[in-house]
């Protein structure tokens, strides 16, 4: 019987296709924020993500909704960034918790998957 979450190393080598273009328009554009809506499709299933920008914040947030129809396929979002830290700390239940982010040793190359529920955070543990 296989497990419920086995997720292997190897799914990045089978990134997921859309069908045709993705949709990108602008639908708030203001003082204090900007919205610019990504929708995509995959043959019965949608993705329609917003992508949030602040005046005055530095952050980004991403409001994803889904309608996700598929068999046996793996949907991940993921946010390919330089990071200039040996760890990461990513908001988990009751907590966080720090991972690295490189995969130098096959211990690392084995955590490829981060629980993160809200938030992560890249800064040194020293400077904060």
């Amino acid at each position: 019987m296989e497990a419920a979450w086995n997720v292997h190393d190897g799914f990045e080598k089978t990134p997921l296709r859309v069908d045709g273009p993705a949709g990108l328009r602008v639908i708030e554009q203001g003082p204090v924020r900007a919205v610019v809506r990504l929708c995509l499709s995959r043959r019965h299933s949608r993705v329609e993500q917003d992508v949030v920008v602040w005046a005055d914040h530095p952050r980004i947030d991403f409001v994803t909704r889904v309608q996700w129809e598929e068999r046996q396929v793996l949907l991940k979002a993921a946010f390919p960034v330089s990071v200039r830290s040996d760890t990461a700390a990513y908001e988990v239940q009751f907590g966080a918790v720090r991972r690295p982010t490189h995969r130098n040793t096959s211990w690392d190359q084995e955590k490829f998957e981060v629980c993160a529920h809200r938030w992560m955070d890249s800064r040194s543990p020293a400077t904060g």
